[in-house]
């Protein structure tokens, strides 16, 4: 099956080749699958240059003319006289003016799509393209486009078939942008930007014979600070952008016109905190793009109201917090967009259950902690961007049943830039790396290594995936967070109680010596006692003599004493 689908791809790319013409000079042929002959010229000099070297093409359809950095501040009379084009772009070319007859030949009806975006020009022109007859889609962004009048769109002979409009980048005002019939030749319009303009409120009345038209309407980059009741009025708008204004709040009755509204925009925006009840009135949204704001909390009824969301785009935001259950109320999720928060952990309740979750953003927060199980039991997941992170190590179980291979889908695990600690806990990562080569893990200037490791080995720097040598280590991982908290406590318990045990083993200690000391006293004075009486005794019942000690220094004296009586000699006086 692989082989087959090769062959088909080379053929079809041969296919598409053979049908561009050589060319000459600053163009190129840049083909596509949906645009067989597409020619690019950039930095052709001249529009007389570029056309001349697409000369081969002439006779043959092309479905697209690309003319970039060329300056051609006008187009002349029959500039692409003979030639057939589809979709004609003519970007930075410095264009201020357009000859009523530049497009005159077969592209007055082959062409579809005209792009000036990028340009000098000073207002909707009113030459050449009004006389395109299938003209479907008009970009023209980034011009000087200050006014829009009543009667700018009126004298296009397309104008009941132009689907796409936009004047995004220009120079617009709530005052400029005219009254309220400027789009209402316009009767097919369905989408419309009018992006990065001075607008300060939403142009409901310019739009009024859009009503039931238009399904995409980009209003970004604004200084609209609210949405008034009744303002967004279009029941089969499907996509809105609002983003990068002042808005603070929307009342849910604003978004009781648009009912079938499937992609919401509002990042940039001023909102204190998550409204649930703010989408009340649009339960068919798909994709919603709420970054950049204060927003701190997603609350567990945040999904409350959308329960069909896929994709959620939150990057930038102010989330340190993830209510329980909050994702659980969309089980058709399938992207998950949270870069560049407040998060410090992934609990196993995040993602629970979300069978459908494909991708989840969760590069540069400050995740220093995934529990267990934490991006565990996803069947579709093929995508996670854990990059630039405070992550040392993860639980093995994390990624249990979750990774699965999926035939003709890459899988990627972004883990660079974070400060992995490579010790044994973490070598079922790095083995499940190694045995997986198609898992992507790095990007661009962000590389997959260990930041330390037990004893040095290996040495910092080393990619995740490279094999070591080093012996097993059991040392403990070192503590983060709270478990380091805690580890403070313990050692400050263990110190104390060290501190009282000391105390008690002196306070022993002294009791101890004391008590020697009074039981050597004791045996002293007992010994005196003793050697006291046995001195009476000798004296009394044995007198020695000094003159009799040989020994003695004492000189002989003659006590002279009168004889000793006995208890037998004395009176008897009882009696």
């Amino acid at each position: 099956m692989g082989l087959r689908t090769i062959i088909l791809a080379t053929l079809v790319v041969t296919t598409v080749y053979s049908q561009c013409p050589t060319l000459s000079g600053a163009c190129r042929c840049a083909p596509s699958v949906y645009e067989p002959v597409a020619i690019i010229c950039q930095n052709a000099g001249s529009l007389q240059n570029a056309i001349q070297a697409i000369q081969a093409a002439r006779d043959i359809p092309i479905d697209s003319l690309t003319i970039l950095d060329t300056a051609i501040p006008s187009i002349p009379a029959n500039a692409f006289q003979s030639f057939t084009i589809l979709r004609l772009v003519m970007n930075r070319n410095t264009l201020q003016s357009i000859d009523d007859q530049a497009f005159n030949g077969p592209l007055l009806d082959s062409l579809i799509e005209l792009d000036f975006n990028d340009n000098n020009l000073g207002q909707v022109p009113q030459t050449a393209i009004p006389r395109l007859r299938n003209l479907r889609k008009l970009y023209l962004n980034r011009n000087r486009i200050t006014q829009l009048s009543s009667t700018t769109f009126n004298s296009f002979e397309s104008k009941d078939l132009l689907l796409k409009l936009e004047l995004a980048g220009n120079r617009l005002t709530d005052g400029t942008l005219g009254d309220a019939t400027v789009f209402r030749p316009l009767t097919l319009l369905q989408e419309l930007s009018l992006e990065t303009n001075s607008l300060t409120s939403i142009p409901s009345s310019a739009l009024v014979n859009q009503r039931n038209t238009l399904t995409n309407l980009n209003l970004g980059l604004n200084s609209i600070n609210d949405v008034p009741i009744g303002a967004l009025d279009f029941p089969v708008l499907s996509s809105l952008s609002l983003e990068f204004n002042g808005i603070t709040v929307i009342p849910p009755q604003a978004f009781q016109g648009v009912p079938n509204l499937q992609f919401l925009y509002m990042t940039g925006n001023k909102f204190p905190s998550w409204a649930p009840e703010m989408f009340r009135y649009i339960p068919q949204l798909k994709t919603l793009g709420i970054g950049e704001t204060p927003i701190s909390v997603i609350p567990n009824n945040a999904f409350t109201h959308i329960p069909n969301l896929i994709r959620l785009e939150m990057s930038e935001a102010a989330v340190d917090t993830i209510e329980r259950g909050a994702f659980q109320r969309t089980p058709q999720i399938q992207a998950i967009v949270l870069n560049k928060n407040r998060l410090s952990q992934v609990r196993a309740d995040f993602f629970e259950g979300l069978n459908a979750l494909y991708s989840i953003d969760l590069q540069g927060n400050r995740i220093d902690n995934v529990q267990s199980l934490g991006f565990a039991n996803l069947p579709s997941i093929s995508h996670l961007d854990i990059s630039y992170n405070l992550l040392q190590t993860m639980p093995s179980d994390v990624f249990q049943n979750s990774f699965l291979p999926q035939p003709n889908d890459r899988r990627v695990i972004y883990a660079c830039g974070n400060p992995w600690y490579c010790n044994s806990e973490l070598e079922w990562f790095r083995t499940l790396l190694r045995d997986n080569l198609d898992i992507d893990i790095e990007k661009p200037g962000c590389t997959a290594v260990c930041a330390s490791s037990p004893n040095g080995c290996p040495v910092e720097g080393t990619p995740l995936r490279s094999v070591d040598f080093c012996q097993n280590n059991e040392e403990a991982q070192p503590l983060v967070g709270r478990a380091l908290s805690m580890v403070g406590w313990i050692i400050l318990a263990v110190i104390m109680t060290i501190l009282l045990i000391s105390i008690c083993l002196l306070a022993m200690v002294r009791y101890g010596m004391s008590h020697q000391r009074k039981k050597q006293k004791d045996s002293e004075m007992a010994a005196e006692e003793f050697h006291a009486q046995t001195t009476a005794t000798s004296i009394y019942n044995a007198p020695i003599s000094a003159v009799d000690r040989p020994y003695s220094t004492v000189p002989p004296v003659n006590l002279d004493l009168p004889a000793a009586y006995t208890l037998d000699d004395r009176p008897n006086y009882l009696y």
